[in-house]
């Protein structure tokens, strides 16, 4: 019989995913200050249902990682990695945005009538 392999489980909150992170984050801020300060977007994409700012920054980090691996034969962030930093960016985009600073200071912030 052939001996079974240990398996260990593959990380997905390391240093580089924390990076990515708030690498993601800090792009993710920028392209909201941008759209919807800087050019007064009427339709404000940053404050749509969906974290559309986190998803584009996504799809960059994707891309760059996987042209990074394609050409060096080494990969940036692995699957669980990748995981944490989408679930960080669609966390983070909203707190950017009205859901943080509109609904949730003003209503902690204001004190009741009542």
């Amino acid at each position: 019989m052939k001996a079974m392999k240990e398996s260990h489980p593959i990380r997905g909150l390391t240093l580089r995913a924390v990076a990515a992170s708030l690498l993601g984050m800090l792009l993710a801020g920028i392209y909201t200050q941008v759209s919807a300060v800087l050019l007064g977007e009427s339709y404000l994409i940053a404050e749509a249902a969906l974290p559309v700012p986190a998803m584009l920054v996504l799809v960059f980090l994707v891309l760059v990682a996987g042209a990074f691996a394609a050409a060096f034969k080494f990969r940036l962030l692995t699957r669980p990695e990748l995981v944490c930093v989408a679930f960080a960016m669609m966390m983070a985009v909203p707190m950017m945005t009205q859901g943080f600073w509109h609904r949730f200071l003003g209503i902690t912030a204001t004190p009741l009538r009542t």
